[in-house]
């Protein structure tokens, strides 16, 4: 997949540092399913919104979550956002699995999150506005030939059913 990135002047720029897909999430009664989610009693679930200048000053606002769904009304497209299921081992290791990202899109059904490596690079993304947008791969000539090798409307099913009268 490609992504074609802007500013917040909406100016064409470069991949951003540490830019690593874009995740979408179900949105059900404004609220998501924590990918991240521990199971375990050692674990602790969490979703902030991070409102600080920068990943040294990490000022967050917890959001509410009961068990893996977590509540996304107090975020908006362009926050950054992360979303944590940490787990403590027995042996006393903590084990951090986090997503921390920009939300690119939100709506009543979906959740766009630009994820990126670390909460400083979503934070800086943040601040600058950055945007990612997916953009189709271009067909490569095997694509195209394969397209064309077939008049329109000619069914390629399998014809294991050809002379079946079920109807499926």
């Amino acid at each position: 997949m490609k992504y074609e990135f802007t500013d917040a002047k909406g100016e064409t720029i470069d991949e951003p540092k540490g830019f690593l897909k874009q995740r979408s999430f179900e949105v059900d009664g404004r609220s998501i399913e924590n990918p991240n989610y521990v199971t375990h009693k050692r674990g602790k679930n969490w979703a902030a919104r991070m409102d600080g200048p920068n990943a040294a000053e990490p000022q967050r606002t917890y959001l509410p979550t009961k068990g893996s769904v977590v509540d996304v009304q107090q975020v908006k497209a362009g926050d950054a956002f992360v979303v944590a299921g940490d787990y403590v081992t027995s042996g006393n290791n903590y084990c951090p699995d986090r997503m921390w990202g920009v939300i690119h899109t939100l709506t009543d059904r979906v959740m766009i999150l630009d994820v990126y490596e670390t909460e400083a690079k979503a934070i800086s993304a943040r601040n600058k506005g950055v945007r990612a947008d997916l953009v189709p791969d271009e067909k490569d000539d095997d694509d195209a030939a394969l397209e064309n090798a077939f008049p329109v409307g000619f069914d390629v099913s399998p014809s294991w059913n050809a002379g079946s009268t079920e109807k499926h």
